[in-house]
């Protein structure tokens, strides 16, 4: 998930739940 991990940081920051989905 190297591809996501801007998507992840940005997203972690609005609902840090997603990394757990």
């Amino acid at each position: 998930v190297s591809y996501n991990s801007k998507f992840l940081a940005a997203t972690v920051q609005a609902e840090p739940v997603v990394l757990d989905a």
